[in-house]
Formats: structure tokens, C-alpha cells, sequence
């Protein structure tokens, strides 16, 4: 399992060696999921709030469906079903937006939360 503390150690560096501080949004999601996958879900809300306050101020569209994903999975780790189905939902409309092919993050988010809960989880949503 990635320890927590190395990536965080990695990415702050990297940040600081290259002065991309917008990378952090995505160092804050990758934390996120190595949280959720080492089930430290009280760590989880703090910093889905730190992303939600970066991207309010840099509204990427990979790292905001990223974000709707996570949170999708947040919630229904907290047993609010629907709400998590909504954002997983607004999350991959958000990815299509990027219009980047490979990025099936309904697949992952769905493999995620998945591999994290236990609950075999596919988002019911019409394509088209």
C-alpha cells in the first residue's frame, strides 16, 4: 500500500521544485483515494473540503470530475445512496466535458468504491 506521508512528501516537492501550485488540487485527490483505500474515512471530509475551496478558485474540469467522484463515494460510504448516485452521475457528465476518451471515470469510481467498501456499485445512467 503507497504510505500517505510519500506521497504527500513527493507531490509537495515537485510542487515546489517546479512552482505548480495548481498541481496541488490533484495531489489533495490523490491523498483523498489513498484515504479511502486505507479506509481512514474521518481524514476523508476535511479534505474534500480543501479540494472543493481550490477548485472554487481553479475550476479544472479533470480534477472537478475527480472531485464529483470522490464525494459520490464519500457519500454512499456514508450511507446517503442517492445523493452519492447524484454526484457520482454529475462527476462522469463533468468528465465528457473533457472530451478525453480514455477517461472512463464512471469505471473507476465504480472499481473504487468497490475495492474501498465492499459494495459492488455501478452508476445506473443511461449513456447517449
Amino acid at each position: 500500500m503507497i504510505q500517505i506521508e510519500t506521497v504527500r512528501g513527493v507531490g509537495y516537492r515537485l510542487i515546489e521544485k517546479h512552482k505548480k501550485e495548481d498541481a496541488l488540487i490533484l495531489i489533495n485527490i490523490i491523498e483523498t483515494l489513498t484515504f479511502m483505500a486505507a479506509k481512514k474515512w474521518g481524514k476523508i471530509e476535511e479534505k474534500l473540503n480543501n479540494i472543493e475551496i481550490m477548485l472554487n478558485k481553479t475550476p479544472y474540469l479533470r480534477e472537478l470530475a475527480l472531485f464529483h467522484q470522490l464525494k459520490g463515494i464519500y457519500y454512499i460510504h456514508l450511507g446517503a445512496i442517492q445523493e452519492g448516485r447524484e454526484w457520482l452521475n454529475h462527476g462522469i457528465d463533468i468528465a465528457k466535458q473533457t472530451q478525453l476518451a480514455f477517461m472512463e471515470i464512471d469505471i473507476v469510481a465504480c472499481s473504487v468504491l468497490t475495492i474501498v467498501s465492499g459494495i459492488s456499485f455501478f452508476v445506473t445512467k443511461k449513456r447517449g
